[in-house]
C-alpha cells in the first residue's frame, strides 16, 4: 500500500462522499514502490468493500474520471480483459482546505504566537496560577514535520486495520459451508440482475451499434475494418433477439457486447473475402445501402448484394 497515495486521497476534494470512499479504496491498492499510481479493481470488489450498490460505484467512478482524479490508461486486465486499469492523478483536483488544527498548513504559526515575548514565565498570564499556557506550549513543541509524520502513521494504521478486517472476514467465510445464495454460479439470471441493481431488458427492436461501442471495438481489435464491426453488430443483434426468455436479456448491454467481441476468434493470417461469410454479405449490403427485407430468403438478399457489387450471381 502506498502511504503517499492514501494521504492524497484523504485530502482530495472530489465533491461527494461516495467518490471519496471509492478513491480511498483505489489508493489503498497502489503498490508502495509504484512509480506511477496505477491500480485496478472490479466494480463487484468496490461494491463489496464499500457497501455501495453497483450503480453508485459506477456513478462515483464516472465522477472521478470527469474531475480528472483518475484516468483510464487504456489497459485492461482480468479474466475477460474487461477490468479497467486506472491512473491516480494527484495534480488534477484541489485538496480540501483544513485549518492548522487538523495538521494542514501546520507551518503557519499565528502572529500572536510569533510576537509574544519570551519572559521566562515571569510575565502576566490569563491562566490560573500553576497552569501552563497550553496553546502556546503545543505550538512551540510540535513542529510541522512531526505533524506530517503523525498523519502518515495514522494513514498506515488505518490501512493495516482495513487489511486485517479483510483477512478476518475471509477466515470467517471459510468456517461454514456457503449457502445457495452465496454461490454466484448457481444464481438465476434475474437474481444476478437484482444483486447488480439494474433490471435486465431485451435488446431494443431498432438497436444500432452506438458510436462509443464502435470506437471501443476498433481499439480492441485494430485489425477489424468497419465492415467487420458492422457484421459483428448485426450478428450480435440477431443472435440476442433470437434467444428466448431470460437468455435473451441483459442488465448491461455494453458488457454483453464486449464479451461478444472478446469471444470472436480469428487467425491473424485469415483473409476471408466478404462474400464467403453471411456476416460479410450483410456488412457489404449495408455499405451499398441494402438491408434484408422482412421474410426475404437469404438467397434472394445475397443475390441482390452480388448484383449491386457488380459480381456474378452466386451459385
Amino acid at each position: 500500500m502506498s502511504i503517499e497515495a492514501t494521504k492524497w486521497a484523504r485530502l482530495a476534494n472530489v465533491e461527494k462522499s461516495s467518490s471519496k470512499l471509492i478513491l480511498l479504496n483505489l489508493a489503498m491498492l497502489v503498490r508502495y514502490d509504484a512509480e506511477e499510481w496505477t491500480v485496478f479493481a472490479s466494480i463487484e470488489y468496490l461494491s463489496k468493500v464499500t457497501h455501495l450498490n453497483r450503480k453508485t460505484v459506477i456513478e462515483a467512478l464516472g465522477r472521478l474520471r470527469k474531475l480528472g482524479a483518475i484516468q483510464d490508461t487504456g489497459h485492461r486486465t482480468g479474466e475477460n480483459r474487461s477490468c479497467i486499469v486506472y491512473r491516480l492523478c494527484p495534480n488534477a483536483v484541489p485538496l480540501v482546505g483544513l485549518p492548522p488544527a487538523f495538521g494542514v498548513n501546520a507551518g503557519n504559526v499565528s502572529a500572536s504566537t510569533q510576537t509574544e515575548p519570551d519572559d521566562g514565565g515571569a510575565g502576566p498570564s490569563n491562566e490560573p496560577d500553576g497552569e501552563p499556557d497550553h496553546d502556546r506550549r503545543v505550538s512551540e513543541a510540535v513542529t510541522p514535520a512531526e505533524i506530517a509524520s503523525a498523519a502518515a502513521e495514522e494513514v498506515h494504521e488505518i490501512g493495516c486495520a482495513a487489511v486485517a478486517t479483510g483477512v478476518r472476514q475471509a477466515l470467517v467465510k471459510t468456517d461454514h459451508e456457503p449457502t445457495a445464495a452465496e454461490r454466484p454460479g448457481r444464481l438465476r439470471h434475474g437474481q444476478h440482475a437484482a444483486a447488480a441493481g439494474a433490471a435486465p431488458t431485451r435488446l431494443p427492436a431498432g438497436w444500432t451499434l452506438p458510436e462509443r461501442w464502435r470506437v471501443w471495438a476498433a481499439r480492441e481489435r485494430p485489425h477489424w475494418n468497419p465492415e467487420k464491426i458492422d457484421a459483428m453488430a448485426a450478428t450480435f443483434a440477431a443472435y440476442m433477439r433470437s434467444r428466448p426468455g431470460d437468455a435473451g436479456m441483459s442488465s448491461d448491454w455494453f458488457e454483453s457486447w464486449r464479451l461478444w467481441v472478446f469471444r470472436e476468434w480469428e487467425p491473424k493470417a485469415s483473409r476471408t473475402p466478404w462474400h464467403a461469410t453471411w456476416g460479410g454479405i450483410v456488412a457489404k449490403g449495408k455499405s451499398l445501402g441494402l438491408s434484408i427485407r422482412p421474410n426475404e430468403p437469404e438467397a434472394w438478399f445475397k443475390q441482390r448484394v452480388f448484383q449491386a457489387a457488380g459480381m456474378p450471381p452466386p451459385h
